[in-house]
């Protein structure tokens, strides 16, 4: 957030993207997962199958219509984050510069720190569960 009242939102933007690239690595990794390859919305669909909370999986059967649909939200918010990243972010050698305004950043950056946050909880919680 500190990017944004710096007036640096495109290092907002990437920062996000990058916070989120590295939850989804530590979890897969922490999972088992020799081989982490792939962009931000195959790596969210790896540990979401994983997590078990694949909104298309069978394991999620048994889980409310409306989760289910929130869940299957969650790709669209990394697929947007991957998106406007590429096109406004850090990260990548830019020709021409495209800007986004403080609300949309803030909005990208409250986007991942919530997912980031629910993905963490989730993973921690099945950690505490798989040693009892």
């Amino acid at each position: 957030k500190r990017s944004i009242k710096d007036n640096d939102p495109s290092q907002a933007v990437g920062s996000s993207k990058e916070l989120l690239e590295s939850v989804l690595k530590t979890i897969l990794k922490d999972l088992g997962q020799s081989e982490i390859t792939g962009d931000i919305p195959d790596l969210l669909k790896q540990v979401q199958q994983l997590l078990e909370i694949d909104p298309i999986s069978e394991t999620t059967k048994k889980l409310d219509e409306k989760v289910k649909r929130t869940l299957s939200n969650l790709g669209q918010i990394v697929v947007g984050v991957a998106e406007i990243r590429n096109l406004v972010g850090t990260g990548h050698g830019r020709v021409e510069s495209h800007e986004i305004d403080q609300n949309h950043a803030l909005l990208i950056v409250n986007s991942v720190s919530t997912l980031s946050t629910y993905l963490i909880n989730l993973w921690q919680e099945q950690k505490k569960i798989k040693k009892s």
